[in-house]
Formats: structure tokens, C-alpha cells, sequence
């Protein structure tokens, strides 16, 4: 039997794995995990800036979402499988504070 190769998801590989926190157009709190691909960021990026409504799927590939903040099994979960930082919220917590 041939050897199988795993295939390549790019999102997996060489995306900019991003924690997005933002609310619905009815006002409702999500987090969304997203893998954007390093030729698209600068566009996040500036969509973000802009503080307005846009679709985040647009920019990359939706890894994981839910409503109101990650739990702590989400945030393990995509640090063992993405290597996203866990403690990323608690970072963005203090520079918020600090601001």
C-alpha cells in the first residue's frame, strides 16, 4: 500500500492565527479564531482599524468560534493544535488597562 501524505492545509502551515472578539449587528459578544493567510492580514488588519462592520470570513478561515469569550478548553485546544497563545486575552486585558 502506497504511503498516504497528510494534506496541506495552508491555514495550518503559514496562517497568522488571530483572536478575533467582536459583537453581532444585533449586539450579541462572539470570539472567532481565525487563520488568515499572511497575504491578507494587512487588510484585516486595516477592516479592524476601521471599526466597522465586515464579514471576518472574508479575511481567513474561521478555526474556531462561540459566543461571549473562549473557555479554557478552547484556548487549550488551539494552542495544541495551532500553537495560539492561551494567555492571549489576559495580555490584551492589561494593555487595555494600561492604555
Amino acid at each position: 500500500m502506497a504511503e498516504i501524505k497528510k494534506r496541506y492545509d495552508p491555514y495550518k502551515e503559514i496562517a497568522i492565527i488571530e483572536l478575533f472578539l467582536g459583537k453581532t449587528h444585533r449586539g450579541k459578544e462572539f470570539y472567532a479564531y481565525l487563520g488568515i493567510l499572511p497575504k491578507d492580514y494587512d487588510a484585516y488588519k486595516e477592516a479592524v482599524r476601521k471599526a466597522e462592520a465586515f464579514n471576518i470570513m472574508a479575511y481567513g478561515k474561521v478555526l474556531a468560534s462561540g459566543w461571549g469569550k473562549p473557555d479554557e478548553d478552547t484556548l487549550n485546544a488551539m494552542k495544541e493544535e495551532y500553537g495560539a497563545d492561551p494567555t492571549a486575552l489576559d495580555k490584551i486585558e492589561i494593555i487595555k488597562q494600561k492604555a
